[in-house]
């Protein structure tokens, strides 16, 4: 089974390294995956096989040399499946793929279409009712539910397949980590991982940090970079590491290391950083989605402490961060979590979805 995997631009975000390692998983059992973007946001997964549709220029002219590129990919390739992520090339891949024979569609729904622009969520609308993606994929019930309203020729192709991530493992002891990543053991430290982006709302940890006696560490890039080391250097200085990105080892001794992890996201379809904490035992400060307590409900013997804070409220997230300051506590690896969510679990269903709907 020939199958290509679309997003719309490479950058290191929660989707992309999903799909990054669903592709990994997919060639595991032996599909002829590809991976492409089309166009470049940001350099990274430098390891990774992949194309990069469109390049140079505006990322007006990256993405119509993107949707170029594709059709040309498609028409040499004869692919069986195309499977999308991200709204722009769920409609434009699948487009493209009926256009071209290809008679698996299947779009990834990344965000709640309330968050959409119009422009997008119209095409997006017509393209789920009229047959342009034969399955449509929602990552938890709280996203299924943002659709509730759409008419029954929509609805009838949505299926709901849980997000997936290969949870990042060291065997090395959080004293050991802080080590190796030059934190002293004294330390208080708080964690968030995530694009620096108003989606993820860094600036109210930010803030919070100004009443902690601690260092906050943020693992991430994005458009905000610049604006959340002025607010920090203003509101809390001294107290916010902006790492950047890291691979996965490093990710996973940043996890270890640290004694609380703040998920302070405004929205999320399923939140992935949130359920790579949550399975290594971290005490997690977390705002009070739908989506959170549903991802979070799915073990119900874990045993860290967890609050959860109304969003954008960085007093209940310094009154909560500074809660969680006690003495270690004894944390536990939560297999349930891992194997619910594991990106093998997720690559075997959505590949058995796949070879289902090309069948029919």
């Amino acid at each position: 089974m020939k199958v290509l995997f679309l997003l719309t631009q490479l950058e290191s975000g929660g989707a992309q390294t999903r799909v990054v390692q669903t592709v990994q998983e997919a060639k595991k059992l032996n599909v002829d995956a590809d991976l492409a973007f089309l166009y470049q946001k940001r350099d990274c997964f430098t390891d990774v096989e992949k194309i990069i549709l469109g390049k140079g220029g505006s990322t007006v002219s990256r993405l119509a040399t993107g949707v170029a590129n594709l059709a040309r990919l498609m028409f040499t390739r004869k692919y069986d499946v195309i499977i999308t992520n991200t709204a722009p090339a769920n409609i434009i891949g699948n487009t493209l793929g009926k256009l071209f024979g290809v008679k698996t569609r299947i779009a990834y729904q990344t965000q709640p279409p309330q968050r959409l622009a119009r422009f997008y969520r119209t095409l997006d609308l017509v393209a789920g009712s009229i047959g342009l993606y034969t399955r449509n994929i929602v990552n938890s019930e709280w996203t299924r539910s943002c659709f509730s309203q759409y008419p029954a020729a929509y609805l009838k192709r949505t299926e709901l397949l849980y997000d997936g991530v290969n949870l990042p493992r060291t065997s090395l002891s959080q004293g050991e980590c802080r080590k190796a990543l030059g934190i002293p053991q004294s330390t208080y430290m708080a964690l968030n991982i995530g694009r620096l982006s108003k989606q993820k709302d860094q600036q109210t940890i930010i803030r919070a940090m100004a009443s902690v006696n601690g260092k906050l560490f943020i693992i991430g890039e994005g458009e905000l970079r610049v604006q959340l080391e002025k607010l920090a250097a203003s509101m809390s200085p001294g107290k916010v590491e902006f790492v950047g990105e890291v691979n996965r080892e490093m990710l996973a001794m940043y996890l270890r290391a640290a004694d609380v992890f703040c998920f302070s996201s405004l929205w999320e379809t399923f939140g992935l950083a949130l359920v790579e904490a949550a399975s290594d035992g971290i005490p997690l400060v977390v705002t009070d989605l739908p989506v959170s307590r549903e991802v979070l409900s799915v073990n119900n013997t874990m045993s860290q402490p967890i609050s959860f804070v109304a969003p954008g409220d960085h007093e209940a997230f310094s009154a909560e961060i500074n809660n969680l300051n006690t003495p270690e506590f004894s944390r536990s690896y939560h297999s349930e979590l891992t194997e619910k969510f594991s990106i093998a679990m997720h690559t075997k269903n959505l590949i058995e979805l796949s070879r289902r709907n090309r069948n029919n």
